[in-house]
């Protein structure tokens, strides 16, 4: 059963609906892929690509204001939202029909999960100022509640105190918060499909948490860290406590040169701690909270699960440890972010800009096989979209094409890193892309949102 982190911890890595968060006092586990599309000419990339077998088909269109509105993809449906009117609409994914409209969302500016029958949104924010050193103050909001709407009829069907953490196809996490948004008071453990609490934890004292996931049900879990390092982890179905351990913890205070941050994976927890510059990762098995190893390395761009190994973005490159074991299984260099991909791929990536443009970033990715380090493909530059909620997606690749002028070349990415160029389509906006059942949808220049067959 896959897991949606939403909050507190990860990463969150590439999620379809990521709006702008409200700041939290950590350093980020996973950078997300910094989403850009750059001059590409279209003979270049065929140089390495396959026959074109499916052109992309453009299916439908709206106008879009990008920055008032926001989109996300379901498994038939493509949602708009409207922070400006509080209007969430529902269209079909592909013939762009209006399916339902609700109107009564004023103050909702983003959507938190969008699957399994319910579409999940904050209900109400709070806002809390904040006392700067420099003696000025500044302020954040956080969401004090969570919605959440029937897919096939937009019908709110429950409304509940508390942030939307993490999501599966069965509950949902929420967090109640303080009135300072950032002491936790409770967590709840809620029933998706009617918002039935399961299950009810005291939050205080936790600094942050972590939400882990497999395909066994058995092996769903849910770790709290304290402010002394005090970690107890829980049965995300029932609560029930299953082991918990004090741990070497810095804190999570990201203007500091000292903390620590923590992931949870499988029956795994993953703990970086950095010290004075100097940092170390170290892995405990969930069931007991014994220590599992050990090393000495730190991440700056991040660190996260990638096929059979846990990966670590430095300055210098991306390394891959064997989970069990902690053993260094390869070093690339040169990639300083990663993407993980379905099939045991995973994508490095690098500005490749040397400062010569400040309007776009140059990514120039690399597609790695994450068991053994090895170098499949370059991609060239552009941007890696997939659908992440299913393992069997394929990746596409999206760059800026020199011939059709001010056009996008659009490719699929084959098992073996060889790019088949699929056609060219309009100008897209970086990082405005999300992808389901072989739709694209995606944010153009010139403000519409389209969705093309990519099939």
């Amino acid at each position: 059963m896959t897991v949606i982190e939403l909050g507190l911890i990860t990463d969150d890595g590439d999620r379809p609906v990521e709006p702008a968060r409200r700041p939290l006092r950590r350093v980020d586990l996973r950078r997300l892929l910094v989403a850009a599309v750059a001059a590409l000419c279209l003979l270049t990339l065929a140089g390495s690509a396959l026959p074109v077998s499916h052109s992309p088909q453009r299916l439908w269109s709206i106008a879009f204001q990008d920055g008032g509105e926001t989109f996300a993809m379901g498994s038939d449906q493509v949602y708009v939202l409207s922070s400006d009117t509080g209007k969430l609409t529902a269209y079909g994914a592909r013939d762009g029909e209006v399916r339902w409209t609700n109107k009564q969302l004023i103050g909702v500016s983003w959507m938190s999960s969008v699957g399994s029958g319910m579409v999940l949104m904050p209900g109400a924010n709070r806002t809390v100022e904040i006392d700067e050193p420099d003696g000025g103050q500044s302020s954040y909001e956080f969401p004090s509640e969570t919605v959440a709407l029937d897919e096939a009829t937009g019908r709110q069907v429950w409304k509940l105190p508390g942030e939307a953490n993490a999501v599966d196809n069965e509950r949902v996490l929420l967090v109640e918060r303080a009135d300072d948004g950032v002491e936790m008071r409770t967590l709840h453990g809620v029933r998706l499909r009617d918002g039935a609490r399961l299950w009810a934890l005291p939050g205080a004292g936790t600094e942050t948490l972590a939400v882990g996931s497999t395909l066994d049900p058995a092996a769903e879990r849910l770790a709290t860290v304290s402010k002394r390092g005090e970690v107890k982890v829980y049965n995300m179905a029932d609560g029930r406590l299953v082991a918990g351990a004090v741990v070497p913890w810095l804190g999570q205070d990201g203007s500091n040169e000292s903390y620590s941050q923590v992931i949870l994976e499988s029956r795994t927890l993953y703990v970086e701690s950095v010290e004075r510059g100097k940092g170390s990762l170290t892995a405990y098995d969930t069931e007991t909270m014994r220590r599992k190893w050990r090393v000495e390395a730190r991440s700056y761009g991040g660190f996260y699960p990638c096929g059979p190994v846990l990966c670590v973005n430095g300055p210098e490159g991306t390394s891959g440890y064997e989970r069990d074991t902690g053993a260094l299984r390869w070093k690339v260099p040169g990639g300083t972010n990663g993407l993980p991909l379905p099939g045991g791929m995973l994508v490095l990536s690098e500005d490749a800009s040397d400062g010569i443009s400040e309007e776009r970033a140059n990514i120039r990715n690399t597609l790695i096989d994450s068991a053994t380090g090895k170098h499949v493909a370059e991609l060239g530059i552009g941007t890696v979209v997939w659908d992440y909620s299913n393992p069997q997606s394929k990746p596409y690749l999206l760059a800026r094409a020199s011939q059709p002028v001010d056009r996008t070349s659009l490719g699929v990415v084959d098992p073996t890193g060889k790019v088949q160029l699929l056609g060219v389509m309009a100008p897209v906006l970086d990082d405005r892309c999300q992808v389901a059942n072989a739709l694209l949808a995606c944010v153009t220049t010139d403000g519409r949102l389209t969705v093309t067959d990519v099939g």
